[in-house]
């Protein structure tokens, strides 16, 4: 009986699946196949923020140093270019070390042209391209006749840039010395004008923002005079016209509103 019963056994069928159980599986790994996309793109992203404010942080200390050595601030390049035509991160390189072909002057959220750096003759001025810029001007324009921000003013009566000095900058906690840059060329990628951000309301337009805000998911990062950061959002960084906002491109600490275009 035991034999005969062993031999009417058969084999057991494998594990079968229905095509709506097939459908569900496939769904399911897809969702969890997207989760740790998004999962890894999130932290390369936020890797990338940090990255990116320590670079800040890094010439904040800079630029502090320099400050503290000549009791201005670096203007933003040498006048005239054929003596000499260093650019404001020239003059951080005794502190920094690095050139602005280095790592330091490189967002790794920077979708721009390659670095390069600015040549100077007498011919003319070539303008840097990268991905940090200097608050040159405050809200006046990316050259302020009235010296706002940090780049120094033109003296013409004996052609040179004169630097901001030091006392200048009333709120150094509130004043924006560097950060990311925000300008677009032709192809849509992102640039500085020659090393410089700055809110410039008579040039910028709202269509850079889509270029801008595929940095750091829509923010920016800055660096204050003080050495702190920021990662504000770009509309609050470039489009806020509350006096709060405004004042902290300007040396003199003042919103400087009439100085906006229409």
């Amino acid at each position: 009986m035991a034999n005969r019963i062993d031999a009417s056994r058969k084999a057991p069928r494998g594990v079968a699946f229905t095509l709506l159980e097939l459908l569900i599986v496939i769904a399911v790994i897809a969702i969890l196949a997207c989760l740790i996309i998004g999962g890894i793109a999130s932290a390369r992203d936020s890797a990338h923020k940090t990255a990116c404010a320590s670079n800040l942080r890094q010439l904040a200390l800079s630029l502090q140093m320099y400050v503290n050595d000549s009791k201005d601030y670096p203007p933003l390049y040498s006048y005239p270019w054929r003596n000499g035509g260093k650019m404001w991160f020239d003059d951080l390189q005794p502190y920094t070390h690095q050139s602005w072909t280095n790592p330091l002057y490189l967002c790794p959220s920077y979708a721009g042209p390659p670095t390069t750096a600015g040549t100077v003759s007498d011919a003319g001025f070539q303008q840097p391209v990268g991905s940090y810029g200097y608050n040159i001007g405050g809200v006046g324009a990316n050259w302020s006749q009235q010296d706002l921000g940090l780049g120094g003013g033109v003296n013409m009566v004996h052609p040179q840039i004169i630097g901001t000095h030091e006392p200048r900058v009333r709120v150094s906690d509130d004043m924006i010395a560097l950060g990311d840059a925000y300008a677009a060329d032709n192809s849509g990628r992102i640039w500085p004008d020659h090393g410089v951000v700055g809110i410039n309301f008579r040039g910028i337009n709202s269509g850079l923002t889509d270029q801008a805000n595929k940095r750091h998911h829509g923010k920016l990062n800055i660096v204050f005079c003080d050495g702190h950061t920021l990662a504000p959002k770009v509309q609050a960084l470039l489009f806020n016209h509350s006096d709060e906002a405004l004042r902290r491109w300007n040396n003199d600490h003042e919103p400087h509103r009439e100085l906006l275009s229409p």
